[in-house]
């Protein structure tokens, strides 16, 4: 409910004000691809470009990232995605004709470059803070209040957690970059089954 809350209150906010696509894509854009905020960050030895957006030679489509460890991975990303890469893609295009596939992946509204991790999440927080506003509005109190205090790093777990049961464990494991699948086991399969335990522990005979 919370995360239904958060993408339709960015995409709301993109549809009245432009300015706003950045907010819509960098939340897709991680809870999508279960991406950590440090790896859409700019960093002394990495700067996200559109290049690393690729395709292979069957179509299948990729984002590259320099994840934990300076080691990097292509992280697979689904066709739904694209309509939120195309709308911010398009914004970037309107912005500067000079936008091409070296430029930066996310931008600052001033100054020149991508974004640190600390401005990632500011705008990740404003994402957060329209959907809590929505929620208590319509009496998801709790929901709501969940939802407060939750990170960026929400966005990647709750994305996982959605997908982890349709999904190989091991394309899982590649996607989120663990370095094996046991660590993924770990934080979302037995996470799962404890969800499971609780929803079933009332059922009658």
């Amino acid at each position: 409910l919370q995360w239904e809350y958060v993408l339709d209150c960015a995409q709301q906010a993109a549809d009245n004000d432009p300015t706003y696509e950045r907010m819509l894509f960098i939340v897709a854009l991680l809870k999508t691809l279960y991406l950590r905020v440090s790896e859409l960050s700019e960093r002394t030895n990495w700067q996200p470009i559109w290049q690393h957006l690729w395709q292979d030679a069957e179509g299948n489509n990729w984002l590259k990232v320099l994840g934990k460890g300076n080691k990097l991975r292509d992280v697979s990303v689904p066709s739904a995605l694209f309509p939120y890469i195309n709308r911010y893609r398009d914004y970037r295009t309107q912005l500067s004709s000079n936008f091409n596939t070296n430029a930066p992946l996310v931008i600052k509204n001033r100054g020149s470059g991508g974004m640190s991790s600390r401005q990632l999440r500011r705008i990740v927080q404003q994402a957060f803070d329209l959907a809590y506003d929505k929620m208590v509005c319509e009496n998801f109190n709790e929901e709501a209040k969940a939802l407060r205090e939750a990170t960026t790093h929400w966005l990647r777990h709750t994305g996982a957690s959605q997908d982890i049961s349709t999904r190989p464990l091991k394309h899982m494991a590649d996607d989120l970059g663990h370095a094996s699948m046991g660590t993924t086991d770990q934080v979302y399969i037995q996470s799962d089954m404890k969800e499971r335990a609780k929803s079933g522990s009332s059922r009658k005979v």
